[in-house]
């Protein structure tokens, strides 16, 4: 099952990746960035930022696969 992030869920995303704390989640300001991809941009209160990638899935729950090899061309 795909694990989908949302405005709603993406703190305590980051906060289980140890990049974010219980003061930040309070803070946390979140704007959603139009691409082909669902992104967010995550501001906390430490005026650190990160940008989330996620691709779309398609509603049967699958997606293109199109991250597969991204890590190559960065």
């Amino acid at each position: 099952m795909a694990f989908l992030l949302s405005s709603h869920n993406v703190a305590n995303y980051l906060k289980g990746l140890a990049l974010c704390t219980d003061a930040d989640q309070d803070k946390v300001q979140i704007d959603s960035i139009p691409a082909k991809n669902f992104n967010l941009l995550v501001t906390l209160s430490s005026s650190h930022k990160y940008l989330v990638k996620q691709e779309r899935y398609a509603s049967d729950g699958k997606n293109a696969g199109e991250f597969f090899n991204e890590w190559r061309i960065q």
